[in-house]
């Protein structure tokens, strides 16, 4: 495997695992980590950028078994994982091979011949060369030829750049699972700890999957958004297609820009994860060798030495492992806070051209560009919702899924368990047996130890060979299913692509905004049901194929320890004269324990697995109500949001037209932040905890340090004779108590303490995202009053230079220029006079503010025509107060906002009228 770093989006690899089939080889030199008669693995933990990793063997064929044309399949496996993405991503590949066995003839070659037949080919080959060289060098075809593939390469490598998939459909990647491989290749033990690092990974590509949903939904919205401004006449077909035309191609760079940032990112930060990793790992090596050393020294005369050693290895191992596991966590949340920051800053870029042009498109109609902007922002709310519920409807599916994969995890445990009872039971009666007739008196100590010699030989056999049985039946079987599991999550996939290309298509010429954000919202909602549904028909079939195998294979070998109680120990025992009829009797009873052992521990797992289908049922219903409330929850916190900008929006901080589209801006920038990701929370989590817990056990560890350096100096003081037994003693205690605090386990309390530390920094980022929008208002403010405090400092230094130069004037010319000039000045301040009073006049704001009355609402209280009396009549005027009071409410509001407007708009011309001034 060669990691070459000559393409620039090379990157790191680690656990590399090459898996070779060798069934029907004969190894004559075997290297693997693991191997056995059907396959043999090799492991290697991390391949950096530009290295290569090669392994060699030397294989015979089994002449034996070797036929003419007999054709053996043996493909290699080769699985690795991305050090510069998001752990839980592993990917794969296979390379094909075959070995097709022939009959060889010997047949003895005429060296001679071949070397004269050699030399004559080689001399009319370089005649016919130099000649066509020649040739095309005099004709000057080759240089021309040359130069015309030079500008063919150049411009392929121009049109070369990456690009979206033409059909514009984001793929949800989720299709990708390894739940597989956690069942058929994991050890019992590590199943929880894989499946969650799989469902984090599967996360980050919803995530990604979301994310691409969002980009199309916006595109979508926005080109319906100009279409129907264009069918009520706001906008002509050739501002919309222009707008159309410029935003696809800012679309397009964005892109690009966006895929240049990210690698760039991700470079840099593996290049960071590396380096921190690698000083933390030198550290705690340093450390633990200056501890070995340490400990070397003090038991140089112990006889305790090999024991305490192996604990200090344990102790090592443990620490190396828990140091690799936060280094881990702490790179995958930099990864995560990395890949949401470039989505957010996708989101605000995606805003911002638009508004731009806009602003660009529509400068000489303020109504025109007024509305497409509250359009705009009406539709990107409603747009937010439906985002909302698809991220919910996704959460929902996806910890549905994890809850259903771990039930099934602990049935297949449950089997597990169940088979190990059985053969530790059929194994113990055959030592029962035996130990049963020496008491008996039928057999001697030296026979006993010879049965039981031969009972352990077979029992080992017997175990073996259900070892072998089992792990080739799992490598079938895992083959088989990893191939119908990909061929139908495929198919589901471009098919539920093929329905949202026809979703696309129909935004092209549609024209209800609703209807389209709704079915979008219906077909997501179908996909996600969909692929959960074929998800866990899939995990279904699969534990269920792979308890059948371990069950049949249990019962097998069973059966196997049965006939090694029957056969060969009961035929040891009848050469050895033991009578026969006893040991019937005892053959009989252990047939009657078996089955009645098999009842009891079926009936056990059938109750743990209905108490166990009982509590999924039960984390069922508690994600239905998890969903509805997340929900509501958002909504609730958008409308919050939104009733925050309202208010703010009254104060009148923002008066100008201008100023009060970059604070829509700005406030719609954040609105679209509001969302959580998947994968994020769940990595953030992983990483506290793993700091409660690293933080406990320094805690632990220094107590455990202090009383060794207590106990050293009491031994010290009261062991004179023997002072370095007593220290060994000391250091093992405190060894064996630094591997227990390693081995313990998170508590409840600590996961209860990282789910409020996570609810408390989501309201702090909500806070900050408040926050912010204060400042930019502020900041729009004090650049506004800056603005006029330094255009009224330069008129003023402007009027104070034109008294001077009117002075010198006066000094150094005739009186009647100077009467001229002051004559000239005067005409040009009453043509300004005269402009603002026309601008007074034809102002719209100004003029509806002081000549137009605000609207009276009239209500009849009579009661005639109506056939209803006074008080009837009061009590429905009454009833209609809240009403009354929030239309005098909105209309004082308005009132306020248009003359503070028209305030600003006279503050404006005086400002140009300065500006007038500055420029004679």
């Amino acid at each position: 495997m060669n990691n070459t770093a000559a393409s620039s989006s090379a990157a790191n690899v680690s656990d590399i695992s090459l898996l070779d089939n060798i069934t029907g080889l004969f190894i004559e030199e075997n290297r693997s980590n693991i191997s056995s008669s059907v396959i043999q693995t090799f492991r290697k933990d991390s391949l950096r950028a530009g290295d290569s990793f090669q392994v060699s063997y030397t294989a015979s064929l089994n002449t034996k078994e070797a036929k003419n044309r007999l054709v053996l399949f043996l493909p290699a496996v080769i699985t690795f994982q991305n050090s510069s993405e998001i752990s839980g991503a592993t990917y794969k590949m296979m390379a094909p091979f075959s070995v097709t066995a022939k009959e060889i003839s010997n047949v003895l070659p005429d060296h001679g011949l071949h070397f004269a037949g050699f030399v004559i080919a080689f001399i009319v080959s370089f005649l016919l060369t130099c000649a066509v060289f020649v040739f095309l060098y005099h004709t000057k075809w080759l240089k021309r030829r040359m130069t015309g593939q030079s500008h063919q390469i150049n411009s392929m490598q121009k049109s070369g750049s990456p690009a979206q998939s033409s059909d514009g459909v984001p793929e949800d990647l989720t299709g990708i699972d390894r739940l597989i491989d956690i069942i058929c290749l994991e050890e019992a033990e590590n199943m929880l700890q894989a499946l969650e690092d799989l469902e984090i990974g599967n996360m980050t590509q919803a995530d990604a999957s979301l994310e691409g949903c969002r980009v199309q939904i916006y595109k979508g919205v926005t080109a319906i958004l100009l279409r129907n401004m264009t069918e009520v006449g706001n906008l002509s077909p050739l501002e919309e297609k222009r707008m159309n035309m410029i935003l696809s191609g800012q679309w397009i760079d964005l892109e690009k820009k966006t895929q240049e940032e990210r690698r760039r990112k991700m470079v840099a930060l593996t290049a960071e994860c590396h380096l921190d990793s690698k000083k933390q790992m030198d550290t705690l090596h340093r450390k633990q060798k200056e501890v070995t050393e340490e400990m070397e020294a003090i038991l140089k005369n112990s006889g305790e030495k090999s024991d305490i050693g192996s604990l200090l290895d344990k102790l090592h191992g443990l620490e190396k492992a828990e140091m690799k596991r936060m280094l881990l966590y702490r790179q995958e949340e930099e990864f995560a806070k990395s890949y949401r920051q470039l989505n957010i800053t996708h989101r605000s870029d995606l805003h911002r051209m638009f508004f731009d042009q806009v602003s660009n498109l529509v400068k000489t109609k303020p109504e025109m560009q007024r509305t497409l902007i509250e359009q705009y922002l009406k539709i990107q709310e409603e747009t937010e919702d439906l985002l909302d519920f698809l991220h919910a409807t996704k959460k929902y599916h996806m910890n549905k899924r994890l809850a259903v994969r771990k039930n099934l995890l602990y049935s297949l445990q449950l089997g597990d368990s169940r088979s190990r009872c059985l053969m530790n039971s059929a194994a113990t009666q055959i030592t029962h047996l035996i130990n049963r007739t020496e008491r008996a008196g039928h057999i001697n100590d030296s026979q006993v130890q010879m049965l039981l010699e031969k009972a352990q030989t077979e029992v080992l056999k017997v175990k073996q060979k259900l070892e072998n049985s089992l792990k080739q039946e799992m490598r079938k079987v895992y083959q088989k299913l990893n191939n119908k599991r990909n061929r139908q999550i495929a198919q589901k996939l471009r098919e539920q692509k093929k329905e949202l290309s026809g979703v696309q298509e129909i935004c092209k010429y549609s024209k209800e905004m609703q209807s389209y954000l709704e079915r979008w919202k219906r077909l997501f909602a179908n996909h996600c049901r969909e692929l959960e549904e074929l998800y866990e028909k899939l995990d279904n079939d699969a534990t269920d194929e792979l308890k059948e195998i371990k069950y049949s294979l249990t019962e097998k070998a069973v059966d196997d320890l049965r006939h090694v109680q029957s056969a060969v120990i009961i035929q040891e025992m009848l050469k050895l004269n033991v009578p026969r009829l006893p040991l019937h009797q005892v053959l009989d009873e252990h047939k009657r324990e078996m089955a009645l052992q098999a009842q009891q521990l079926e009936k056990e797992e059938s109750d743990k697995s209905a108490e166990s289908r009982a509590s999924l049922e039960s984390t069922m219903r508690k994600l239905d109500e998890e969903f509805k409330v997340n929900l509501k929850e958002q909504k609730n916190l958008r409308n919050w949001e939104q009733l925050l900008f309202t208010k703010v929006l009254l104060l009148h901080l923002c008066v100008s037209e201008e100023d009060l589209q970059k604070t829509k801006l700005e406030f719609h920038s954040g609105f679209s932040q509001m969302d959580i990701t998947l994968a994020l929370p769940k990595i953030q989590g992983r990483v506290l905890l793993q700091k409660y817990l690293s933080d406990w056990r320094n805690v632990e560890l220094q107590k455990v340090d202090q009383t060794l350096q207590d106990s050293e100096k009491k031994s010290g003081l009261k062991m004179i004779k023997h002072p370095q037994d007593r220290d060994a003693e000391i250091v093992k205690k405190s060894v064996e108590d630094k591997v227990l605090i390693y081995e313990t386990q998170i508590t409840d309390d600590k996961i209860k303490q990282t789910r409020a530390e996570l609810l408390l920094q989501r309201v702090h980022h909500l806070k900050a995202r408040e926050y912010k929008l204060g400042e930019y208002i502020t900041y729009l403010q004090f650049q506004t009053v800056q603005n006029k405090a330094k255009s009224l400092e330069i008129h003023s230094a402007i009027l104070e230079l034109q008294s001077v130069l009117l002075e010198e004037k006066s000094r150094s010319c005739i009186t009647s220029e100077y009467e001229q000039l002051l004559q000239a000045l005067n005409q040009e301040l009453i043509e300004l006079d005269k402009n603002m009073e026309t601008w007074s006049r034809n102002e719209p704001s100004v003029t509806k503010v002081l000549e137009e009355g605000p609207p009276h609402v009239a209500l009849d209280i009579t009661g005639e025509g109506e056939g209803l009396p006074l008080s009837a009549t009061l009590r429905k005027a009454l009833n209609r107060r809240k009403y009354l009071i929030n239309l005098c409410r909105d209309r004082m509001h308005r009132e306020e906002m248009e003359c503070a407007q028209a305030e600003h708009q006279e503050e404006k011309a005086q400002m140009d009228a300065l500006l007038r001034l500055h420029h004679q």
